[in-house]
């Protein structure tokens, strides 16, 4: 990304958010690569970036979290290891050690859940464990760092050796001791270590009463060390054997070298990795601290869509001093590309332009953002900015001369795909001549295509950009009643800067306000004066609408309450009327048939039984027909909606990926080509080349209600 001025990114506080972030690294390696970071415009990596940091907050969110990375630096023994010139010494091996040990535990853990972070396992699983790097430093090394005796043989009969002759001379230094001590020549502490040996404290008065070799004096020459003569060949071979340990020490760790300097490009691999993996974590841990996301990005076009944003810098700031913060929503698209933020001194314009290009700076450096999730980005190629009073000392130039270098550069270099944020535009230079030429600015600014955010005080400013298509006016709201400002963005009309209510508000007496208001021109106070008038209007209208809202949605609310109780109860009734039918239907053949039965017993005769078996019989026939009747309705009904069902689907198009079901057999497949009025069908491994009337789409349930509601009485195309 072209970033000018090259302050810039120091000045919306980019450079702040990337040092706050990179103190969340555990690696040193990390946090520097956190403070270089910088935005940039490849779309594929920044996808990948992004796509990583939301992995690793769900891992977050969803487990333990990625197991700890931190090791002790490698950088001295990777530059041995890489040159060959050298032995590394035991605090490299060990840090070598805890880097396969953190890259080994983050392995066998992103393995684990390669389901919910795919991007990271395919980033890790392409380096496979070195499990015999360890075991070589395991071989030389105890749990402690310490050097085995084990590491070779030479070292282990040193060693042995070494112990014996200590002991020794422990035995045979104390003998000497005892001996002198009882005669006063010792001084309290008795022994001392002067040159790994062990010598004598003795009284400097008694000096001359001790043969030995002199090593010294204490500060105050109370004190001789004296190391006895018949110690000094014993403790000669102790020197020589522990010089022989050091040789043999060194020796086993330059063959070690040797022996993981073939491993140099996995060790340096896995680094890279967990060094990538540490800024990951500090920007997901950012993420959940400032309770951000990863919104939507595109290639193009470009657009910024903020949906209640922060400016994170200030979100930090106030969450110390327990201050809330004001959300700000803000829309930049091909419609309208430039907006002009007017309003009162301190009522927030500069903070909300500033949030802006600050969003887009951390997202496009793979930082989550503070912003509702349906915010959505289009990739920014170039960012200007003209904010402060900065003076270029060097080439003596005055403010104003100083943006309208700005401003040339900006002119020359700015795109379609650029984001330009001015503060105060015009400032600088005699009111009407700044504006003036701010105004032809702000033209060439609308031509070019460029996305802007612009802040001013200056009513021809504010004019011109409610005449220019694609350019909207906004303000920055303000309580009358209170004088304070709301940090509100009311985008749609231009705001007063509140001049004379800001100088009330702090104390200016106000005989003083109204002599400056006599000094204005009338109608510079009258335009200002509709301006104030126009925002007080706008934000009561707001809140009557707001009102009538919240009541319009009760009423919604209410109806559709209602309607639902009528709906119940036209259930309830109709259910209830075809209970009561089949009720009515089901007494009146059991009143027919009881007259039949009575008939029988009043009169028993085998004539009167013969009638009345007869009309039993007639009766039955009767209700056999009225019940195939029924059937055959209801047959005929469920075949004519199905009828209408596979019409209705048959015209429904169709696209290719859809899934569909095939009308002879109910297999299902899917649409993978269309060749003139020919579909060929994917099944299993074959493809089946259809007529359209001999298959239907398939549809679940949500893409079915999206593509098609049909009435209560269709049959579902999954039963057809």
């Amino acid at each position: 990304m072209y970033i000018y001025p090259k302050t810039l990114t120091d000045i919306l506080e980019f450079q702040a958010i990337a040092e706050h972030i990179s103190q969340k690294c555990v690696l040193s390696k990390a946090a520097e690569a956190l403070r270089q970071i910088a935005p940039h415009t490849d779309y594929q990596q920044l996808q990948a970036e992004i796509n990583a940091v939301q992995e690793v907050m769900l891992l977050t969110s969803r487990t333990s979290g990625i197991p700890a990375l931190g090791h002790e630096d490698c950088t001295r023994a990777f530059k041995i290891l890489k040159t060959g010139s050298g032995t590394v010494d035991e605090k490299g091996f060990l840090a070598i050690r805890q880097l396969c040990e953190a890259f080994e535990n983050v392995f066998k853990f992103l393995f684990q859940n390669k389901e919910l972070a795919p991007m990271l396992w395919r980033l890790i699983e392409k380096r496979p464990l070195e499990p015999q790097i360890i075991a070589l430093i395991d071989k030389v090394f105890d749990t402690r760092g310490n050097i085995k005796s084990s590491a070779s043989p030479l070292l282990a009969s040193i060693r042995e050796e070494l112990q014996r002759k200590r002991q020794q001379s422990d035995k045979l230094f104390y003998k000497i001791v005892h001996r002198l001590e009882s005669s006063g020549i010792l001084a309290d502490f008795k022994e001392s270590v002067h040159e790994n040996r062990r010598v004598l404290a003795v009284l400097a008065s008694h000096k001359n009463k001790v043969n030995g070799i002199f090593h010294g004096s204490s500060g105050k020459n109370m004190v001789v060390f004296v190391e006895p003569p018949e110690t000094i060949e014993i403790n000669n071979e102790i020197a020589r054997l522990a010089d022989d340990e050091r040789r043999e020490i060194l020796r086993i760790l330059t063959e070690l070298t040797y022996q993981l300097s073939v491993y140099y490009p996995v060790l340096s691999e896995m680094e890279e990795i967990l060094v990538h993996l540490d800024t990951l974590k500090a920007r997901a841990a950012f993420g959940i601290e400032i309770g951000g996301c990863m919104p939507q990005v595109t290639e193009s076009p470009a657009v910024i869509k903020i949906v209640n944003g922060y400016n994170p810098a200030l979100l930090l700031h106030n969450r110390q001093r327990n201050k809330p913060t004001v959300p700000l929503t803000i829309e930049l698209n091909r419609h309208q590309r430039v907006m002009v933020i007017s309003g009162p001194n301190a009522g927030g314009k500069s903070v909300a332009m500033k949030t802006v290009g600050l969003l887009v700076l951390m997202l496009q450096s793979g930082i989550p953002i503070p912003v509702a999730p349906e915010s959505s980005f289009g990739l920014i190629h170039s960012i200007f900015g003209d904010i402060g009073d900065a003076q270029s000392i060097e080439n003596e130039l005055s403010t104003y001369s100083s943006r309208l270098n700005k401003m040339k550069h900006i002119l020359r270099r700015m795109g379609k795909k650029s984001l330009i944020l001015i503060d105060e535009f015009g400032s600088g230079s005699d009111p009407e001549l700044g504006s003036a030429i701010a105004m032809v600015f702000l033209e060439e600014i609308q031509k070019s295509g460029a996305l802007a955010v612009i802040t001013t005080h200056f009513n021809k400013i504010k004019a011109l950009a409610a005449q220019l298509s694609n350019v909207q006016n906004a303000s920055m709201r303000f309580d009358r009643e209170t004088l304070q400002p709301l940090y509100q963005l009311h985008i749609g009309a231009p705001g007063s800067s509140y001049t004379f209510e800001v100088a009330q508000n702090v104390g200016i007496p106000r005989e003083i306000i109204d002599r400056a208001k006599e000094k204005l021109e009338n109608s510079t106070v009258e335009v200002d004066r509709l301006l104030v008038s126009i925002q007080q209007e706008k934000q009561n209208l707001e809140l009557q609408t707001k009102q009538l809202e919240k009541r319009l949605e009760e009423l919604s609310h209410l109806k559709e309450t209602q309607e639902k109780k009528i709906h119940r109860l036209e259930e309830k009734l109709e259910k209830q009327s075809e209970i009561n039918r089949q009720q009515s239907e089901k007494l009146m053949w059991g009143s027919r048939f009881s007259q039949l039965v009575n008939m029988w017993e009043q009169n028993p005769t085998p004539a009167n039984k013969k009638i009345i078996s007869q009309k039993f019989w007639r009766l039955l026939q009767e209700k056999a027909a009225e019940n195939s009747k029924k059937r055959e309705a209801e047959a005929t009904e469920k075949a004519e909606t199905r009828s209408k069902t596979l019409k209705r689907l048959l015209n429904i198009p169709v696209n290719v990926g859809d899934q569909v079901k095939l009308l002879e057999n109910n297999l299902i497949g899917q649409l993978v080509d269309v060749k003139k009025d020919k579909y060929h069908i994917r099944l299993g491994n074959m493809v089946a080349i259809l007529e359209r009337n001999q298959f239907v789409p398939l549809f679940n349930k949500k893409k079915k209600a999206e593509k098609q509601k049909p009435s209560s009485k269709e049959t579902p195309a999954t039963d057809t």
